[in-house]
């Protein structure tokens, strides 16, 4: 007998907030000229969900201009699909403060950063699947979402 391990796809994903609550966002490339994306990158396998956004974050900014805020959004995977070997999805969402938000930079060809205000940037990222994005990010602005991790839902 021989049992396979479902097919898992893990992704983080940063929000990266400027001082004036904006949120960085790629812009839309063709052929997806409507697609909206927060910058994001597949966790290696043996990677950590932090080391994997400290990767991206080394991506975006020279060092020491995005600093890691102590709040963690967790999407886990739902159950795969009856017979089928469908790949999950698995999202850790890492908010980040941005001391200098001119020195970020899109990583090579994945489009321009634009800085959109937090509660349009959640609705121009809503293709991305992530239950109660809006919730999440206006608790973190609000002050009422404690540092450590909270759950977002599941993911179909």
């Amino acid at each position: 007998m021989c049992m396979y391990a479902p097919l898992l796809w893990r992704q983080v994903y940063l929000v990266c907030f400027d001082p004036r609550h904006r949120i960085a966002l790629l812009s839309p490339q063709p052929p997806h000229a409507c697609q909206w994306t927060l910058p994001g990158v597949r966790r290696r396998e043996h990677e950590s969900y932090p080391a994997a956004a400290r990767r991206l974050l080394d991506s975006l900014a020279p060092p020491g201009t995005l600093t890691l805020a102590g709040l963690e959004g967790r999407v886990q995977a739902s159950a795969p699909p009856r017979g089928g070997r469908a790949r999950r999805r698995e999202v850790r969402v890492f908010l980040t403060r941005a001391t200098d938000p001119s020195a970020l930079t899109a990583p090579a060809c994945e489009g321009e950063l634009c800085w959109v205000p937090y509660r349009q940037a959640a609705r121009a990222v809503a293709d991305l699947a992530i239950p109660e994005l809006e919730d999440f990010l206006d608790g973190y602005v609000g002050g009422w979402i404690p540092d450590g991790w909270i759950t977002l839902g599941g993911l179909d």
